[in-house]
């Protein structure tokens, strides 16, 4: 069973950021499921480097298109991108320094992020400029 289930509450309305949260739903689902498997700590390292390196890439990708459009509210947005960012690299580097484990305190972390970042975080606002621009 899922740990996140995508709904179409989650459409922004922008076909390729779209794809990428799914892309992060999944990576989190994963995350997830090697942990309640009590799967070895490489296959958690890779997983979690993955779901890091992904959130880049996306964070990037989103910046591109704010920046292209002009989107108003663009300096917030990267600002939480910023955010929650240090807070998944920080997750990263204590689990890698064995300081903290992935458990269900970390896990509802990134499944609360993610659901802020999609649909509270000024997506679906950024979805509706995006699609009215195109």
């Amino acid at each position: 069973m899922p740990f996140l289930d995508w709904d179409n509450s989650f459409n922004i309305g922008v076909e390729d950021l779209d794809k990428q949260h799914m892309k992060l739903l999944e990576l989190m689902n994963e995350l997830h499921d090697a942990m309640m498997c009590g799967k070895e700590n490489t296959v958690l390292d890779s997983i979690l480097a993955e779901l890091t390196d992904y959130t880049k890439y996306h964070f990037t990708f989103e910046e591109g298109l704010m920046d292209k459009s002009d989107y108003p509210q663009s300096e917030e947005h990267k600002a939480k991108h910023e955010k929650l960012k240090a807070k998944l690299f920080e997750i990263q580097a204590e689990y890698h320094a064995r300081r903290v484990g992935l458990n269900t305190r970390v896990m509802d972390f990134l499944q609360n992020w993610l659901v802020r970042h999609i649909l509270g975080d000024n997506d679906m606002e950024l979805g509706a400029y995006l699609s009215s621009r195109s």
